[in-house]
């Protein structure tokens, strides 16, 4: 075979011409590039979807986005479900933006914060302990509340729904000393949210400011205060107590002197009597004794 210069000149130029001749066709024939989804008319859902639709308009958040469908401020159900005009185009082969299958791989809250963004950050909830965990927004909400007033709808969370994945904290509510929580008697006393930010990240440095905004005899300011009332120490308040529930009285860790020698091991051999507060009566703080003899 003739592989002259000149001979590949030619078979090069040839290459060419073809590429060019069948380049056009293939760009003709090519898939069309992805396309921002659209959005249907909002009432479209409600053509096959009739019975779900009417029952939505009953709950709040049907009535809420059906009334800002007709203020032309929302897209009805597709506010949740999802640009959906090629579902309509296409219900059999083509599924809503937003399926329940790809919903439960943690992204409830990209739709939720869609509008409960003025409530919850986004960046908190991406930062906090249940995102982590791959908790969904409808493990603890619901979204077939009744039509009633906004402020009925965002009542605090029940605790019972918290301790359906916290069994090890339900078991400490049952103990003698407790945070009246859970026994039926004690219903709405206490809930795990007036504690723990459930939409954000948990944080071990604020106890003794959340302790204290119930706590009040024990706020101070004191003279003298004992390092986990003043936030010196890194636990606060759970040094000495058990937040959720203990055998000992007054949510205690420890009975008698144990409790004070997990600091204060220095005084090991001062044993003057069972329990250290039998002297230092003002554990909390004082306004007379460094020591916290007296109040």
């Amino acid at each position: 075979m003739d592989c002259s210069p000149a001979t590949r000149s030619i078979v090069w130029l040839a290459a060419v011409a073809a590429a060019a001749l069948v380049l056009p066709s293939l760009l003709l024939s090519a898939p069309e590039a992805k396309t921002t989804p659209e959005y249907a008319d909002p009432d479209a859902c409600g053509l096959c979807h009739k019975d779900v639709a009417d029952a939505a308009a009953k709950r709040l958040h049907g009535a809420i986005l059906e009334r800002r469908a007709a203020e032309a401020k929302g897209q009805n159900c597709q506010t949740c479900h999802g640009p959906s005009q090629a579902h309509v185009e296409n219900p059999i082969e083509v599924k809503t933006a937003w399926t329940p299958e790809l919903l439960k791989r943690n992204t409830s809250a990209v739709m939720c914060l869609n509008c409960h963004s003025n409530q919850i950050p986004a960046i908190s909830w991406r930062k906090g302990d249940h995102h982590a965990g791959g908790v969904q927004c409808w493990d603890c909400h619901s979204a077939d509340r009744p039509a009633k007033a906004h402020s009925e709808f965002i009542a605090r969370p029940a605790s019972p729904v918290c301790v359906e994945c916290h069994q090890e904290v339900e078991g400490l509510f049952r103990l003698n000393s407790h945070h009246p929580v859970l026994r039926e008697t004690e219903q709405e006393r206490v809930a795990c949210s007036d504690c723990h930010d459930v939409h954000g990240r948990r944080s071990e440095r604020d106890w003794a400011q959340r302790c204290r905004s119930c706590h009040l005899e024990q706020r101070g300011p004191y003279r003298f205060e004992h390092g986990a009332i003043s936030g010196r120490l890194m636990g606060s308040c759970l040094e000495c107590h058990s937040p959720h529930g203990s055998p000992n009285a007054n949510l205690l860790k420890f009975t008698g002197r144990g409790l004070c020698l997990q600091c204060h091991g220095d005084k090991v051999t001062h044993f003057p009597g069972p329990a250290c507060w039998t002297c230092h009566t003002a554990v909390h703080g004082s306004n007379t004794s460094p020591q916290l003899l007296t109040r």
